[in-house]
């Protein structure tokens, strides 16, 4: 280990050099759970936190799927005294990523059999106001396979637990339809009757339609000659149009969301 340090020391890159798999200096040491090692490499290259093996781990899934619980301890605890610009975005980005199957690390603690992972995972904490803060993990998160974690809890102590911070199945999990779903209702309606949809909406908004309407077009057409990985890639923005939500947007454009207007779509 004295090699390593001695390494790293002279070159903090060193920590975010991915090797076979993916695999960086963090992630190893978060797998066979060397928590000195860990906090060194953190400390020298705070930016390796961020890097994903192939199958888009995190050190926090490493950890978790190899059962090293301190070593998870001082990841989630890293992101309470970070305080490098954008600390807070960082800290919910990392805890929400989802690997090559969808899972988050909490989707990941909900399938052990022990509820070590889980529990650190949920719990609340103070912050350095002596207010109480939740976690920033999103509880309802869904897998590829539509899951949350609760979904896939595998003993009654870990749904127990999930259950007691709020929890829920997917089937009590709302989600806004897509923004691609409610464009085509709004072109369809707009076929049928073209006044319907000039006057319910200012100039300005059926502007920023048509802009977003434009974009989805233009993703899908992309997505059809050039799948994901493809040599000519659309841009990541219009993709992540697609993925929007009528709520989503509504709040972007500061639009009133209720219920009576989205029955009209």
């Amino acid at each position: 280990m004295m090699m390593v340090y001695r390494l790293v020391n002279l070159n903090k890159d060193l920590v975010r050099v991915q090797g076979r798999e993916g695999i960086t200096p963090l992630h190893f040491a978060s797998q066979i759970g060397d928590v000195d090692l860990l906090i060194r490499f953190l400390i020298w290259c705070p930016e390796s936190i961020e890097y994903l093996t192939v199958r888009r781990e995190t050190a926090l899934h490493i950890a978790i799927k190899y059962k090293q619980y301190e070593a998870l301890e001082v990841l989630v605890g890293w992101f309470k005294v970070n305080d490098q610009r954008d600390a807070k975005k960082l800290e919910k980005d990392i805890l929400n990523q989802k690997d090559e199957a969808g899972n988050t690390i909490l989707h990941i603690a909900a399938l052990s059999s022990e509820p070590q992972a889980l529990k650190l995972l949920v719990k609340s904490h103070l912050n350095k106001k002596k207010l109480l803060v939740k976690t920033m993990i999103n509880l309802n998160e869904k897998n590829l396979d539509n899951k949350t974690s609760l979904d896939i809890a595998t003993t009654p102590e870990i749904k127990s637990i999930l259950f007691s911070v709020g929890a829920k199945p997917s089937l009590e999990v709302i989600v806004g339809p897509t923004l691609a779903r409610v464009l085509i209702r709004i072109v369809h309606e707009s076929i049928i009757n073209p006044r319907s949809i000039c006057g319910d909406i200012t100039e300005k908004e059926r502007s920023t339609w048509l802009i977003v309407a434009t974009l989805i077009a233009t993703a899908m057409y992309a997505s059809m000659l050039s799948p994901l990985g493809g040599v000519y890639q659309i841009s990541a923005i219009a993709y992540g149009i697609m993925g929007m939500t009528y709520f989503d947007v509504c709040k972007l454009l500061q639009w009133d969301h209720n219920v009576e207007n989205l029955s009209r779509w």
